[in-house]
């Protein structure tokens, strides 16, 4: 039991307690505890609020117009010798075909962009529509063109052209 031998059994990490803490330099999880006050105690991540703060990366409502995320666009895409438009960012995609995606472009490219499409989701994918015809993310492009999303680059990994498609 955690609370006996202040390990964490392999179900009570499994589950989505709020009353669970991450301890830097530890791989279990330990229970919080809780001050007279009713305060957690320093250190105490309550994982309802690790959650609360990746959805508080996505704004439904987008304070960009449609005209400044096409400006954006055009500016990424022609100033950059590799973009990537993504969900998240470089060091923290928000999906898993974003992560895929800067993983395998990170394996040949030391510099590149990404630009985070979540704050104003529909704006972007239409002015990516407008360069690619594809409105879907993630998408990649180099020297003005575009390439593909994850499961493109993927394909062109494994036949072992994308390191001289990024490099072009």
């Amino acid at each position: 039991m955690a609370a006996q031998s202040g390990h964490a059994t392999s179900a009570e990490r499994l589950s989505f307690d709020p009353a669970i803490r991450f301890v830097p330099g530890r791989r279990e999880t330990t229970p919080a505890t809780v001050s007279e006050e009713g305060s957690r105690d320093r250190g105490a991540i309550p994982l309802n609020t690790l959650t609360l703060q990746t959805a508080m990366t996505f704004s439904p409502e987008s304070e960009l117009s449609p005209e400044e995320v096409q400006q954006r666009v055009d500016e990424a895409i022609e100033t950059n010798d590799v973009v990537v438009f993504m969900k998240g960012n470089r060091l923290m995609p928000q999906c898993g075909y974003s992560r895929r995606a800067v993983e395998l472009v990170g394996k040949y490219v030391d510099e590149f962009e990404t630009v985070d499409v979540l704050p104003a989701l529909p704006e972007f994918r239409a002015a990516l529509e407008s360069h690619s015809g594809w409105e879907t993310t993630p998408q990649t492009f180099v020297d003005g063109e575009f390439i593909g999303g994850s499961d493109i680059l993927a394909e062109l990994d494994e036949r072992g052209e994308l390191e001289a498609t990024l490099s072009t």
